[in-house]
């Protein structure tokens, strides 16, 4: 019988430095990647030979991208950075609570772990040195070999 290995459980600066790094990747990493979508746009079209063509791809954008963009998502933006905000004050509220209860159950489940294997060891044990009385005990409902084959079963083997 093998024992499962337990997690190893990481400590709360570990933890905590985990969760920042993937707020942080949460919020800057979009904001990047439109910042290069927007520098790509303007790069292509500074490199247009005509300045009309940049003028009519300028145009376009700011009049049907940039502007409804801005009027739309302004008001989501904002409430996104106040939900934002409030996750982040939540999660360092909520965090050493669940690392306390994480390193109780990891406790619990060692001790567990701890007593069901002396209690299987004791078993076996205990087992083991009973195996002489329990073999002399119940051999008496043991089949006798001159006991087989009477007429009882012969007749039901034969149907």
């Amino acid at each position: 019988m093998t024992l499962p290995q337990s997690v190893p459980i990481l400590d709360e600066k570990a933890q905590m430095r985990t969760l920042r790094g993937a707020a942080r990747r949460a919020i800057w990493l979009p904001f990047i990647g439109a910042l290069i979508v927007i520098l790509a746009l303007v790069v292509a079209t500074a490199t247009f030979p005509d300045i009309r063509q940049t003028d009519l791809v300028a145009d376009f954008l700011l009049i049907f991208v940039l502007c409804p963009a801005i009027v739309c998502f302004l008001p989501i933006y904002f409430l996104m950075v106040v939900a934002i905000y409030g996750m982040g004050r939540v999660n360092k509220g909520v965090a050493k609570p669940m690392m306390a209860l994480e390193r109780l159950t990891a406790s619990i489940e060692q001790r567990t772990t701890n007593v069901s294997a002396r209690a299987a060891k004791a078993s076996i044990t205990l087992n083991a040195r009973l195996a002489s009385i329990d073999r002399a005990i119940f051999s008496v409902f043991d089949e006798r070999p001159e006991n087989r084959g009477t007429s009882d079963e012969q007749s039901s083997d034969q149907e």
